[in-house]
């Protein structure tokens, strides 16, 4: 907290403050707990989707001597009912000093785990939801821990890949809205580029934008990259809660140099850089022996890249925003050709409409058949005449 107020970050410096209040509250609250409960395990949860929180305290002679998180992944298609009685079993599965009573954060009746921890503890053991005030009160304590633990384990994994970004890329601050720029193209033809956005965890559809190639001709990547941030950045410039904090392009330094030529005249908290596919560079690695190639990082303003570990998380990241971005400009590309592949010639010849075409293909059978065809021929075709006709045969040709 004082690292980030000495920094002038005052916002990110007040959130770990509250943070600091809210454990505070909790361990306090922990304390004060009903002399009355005895010996207890009391089980919250906290779920959202697939991924769910359990927190454990330990209460033994009135007093919390000690507590237990765990971060459930994937549990979609499971009821909360399964979950718990799945957790249940697996937790006191172990060998421990089993309580007689066990609180639940569900109304359930685990008679069958019941009966199991009964007979493994050679005492009853009462495993069901809270039956008064004071189990109440540990059960809602329990239910806020698992929450809290949740947001913790949400925010902290995210955080701390994003800091390492921020760290690796010597950025001015933590990159929490990161856009990718690609481009695609074959020969300079039906050239698109394309951008995405990841913020939060999660790649952001509603913020994906495609991009037809207006100003560039033939096969320039490095210029292709600098019309798609140029427009991406004119878009969004009048718009801060849509800006990314950084902008990773997908080439060398030569695309690099391109989108940074391009934002420059906006002006914008905006930093840039690139990521080159994994190469082998003569950095050898042995990781169970096989040879390491390196994901590159290029900069502004430095000469010499920076390599990413194959085995961070920060890279895998990296990797995940450029793949996906790559993904849907070459998505896009293939959908332009195919496009393109199944058009006939006939709809760019001027004079030729719809019905025309229709006339002229019914009564040949094919293209090449009226390639081949007279212009009086042509000109017999209902809806056709000589002038049209003649136009036709010079356009097919």
């Amino acid at each position: 907290m004082q690292r980030l107020s000495d920094a002038l970050e005052f916002e990110e410096a007040a959130k770990i403050r509250d943070r600091l209040n809210s454990i505070e509250k909790a361990w306090e609250a922990q304390s004060a707990v009903a002399p009355e409960l005895g010996d207890i395990d009391v089980i919250g949860l906290y779920r959202e989707g697939e991924e769910a929180s359990m927190f454990l305290l330990f209460i033994r002679n009135d007093m919390v001597i000690g507590q237990k998180d765990f971060f459930l992944k994937k549990t979609g298609g499971i009821e909360n009912e399964e979950l718990v009685a799945s957790f249940v079993e697996q937790f006191y599965s172990k060998e421990m000093l089993l309580p007689p009573r066990i609180i639940i954060p569900l109304k359930l009746q685990l008679a069958t785990q019941q009966r199991w921890l009964s007979e493994k503890r050679e005492k009853p053991v009462r495993l069901s939801y809270a039956v008064n005030g004071p189990e109440e009160k540990v059960l809602k304590m329990a239910d806020d821990n698992a929450l809290y633990s949740f947001n913790v384990h949400k925010e902290t994994k995210v955080d701390e890949t994003l800091l390492k970004i921020k760290e690796l890329l010597n950025l001015k601050v933590v990159p929490r809205r990161i856009g990718a720029i690609d481009v695609s193209n074959i020969s300079g033809s039906e050239a698109v580029g394309a951008l995405i956005v990841y913020e939060d965890g999660k790649f952001v559809k509603d913020g994906y934008r495609l991009f037809k190639i207006k100003t560039v001709e033939g096969i320039d990547d490095f210029a292709m990259i600098g019309e798609v941030a140029g427009r991406y950045l004119k878009n969004v410039s009048g718009d801060e809660g849509r800006l990314p904090q950084l902008i990773i392009i997908d080439g060398g330094r030569g695309q690099l140099e391109s989108a940074l030529k391009a934002m420059k005249p906006f002006d914008l908290p905006v930093e840039a850089a690139a990521m080159a596919k994994a190469k082998y560079d003569g950095r050898e690695q042995k990781l169970s022996g096989v040879r390491t190639e390196f994901e590159r990082v290029y900069l502004p303003g430095r000469r010499q890249p920076v390599y990413l570990g194959p085995l961070e998380a920060s890279t895998h990241l990296l990797q995940k925003i450029r793949d996906e971005v790559h993904r849907f400009a070459v998505s896009y590309h293939k959908k332009l050709r195919a496009k393109r592949t199944f058009e006939s010639p006939l709809e760019k010849i001027q004079g030729i409409a719809k019905t025309r075409r229709l006339a002229l293909l019914k009564h040949f059978g094919s293209i090449d058949a009226i390639r081949k065809g007279t212009v009086d021929e042509i000109a017999s075709v209902k809806g056709m005449n000589k002038k049209i006709a003649g136009v036709l045969k010079r356009s097919l040709s």
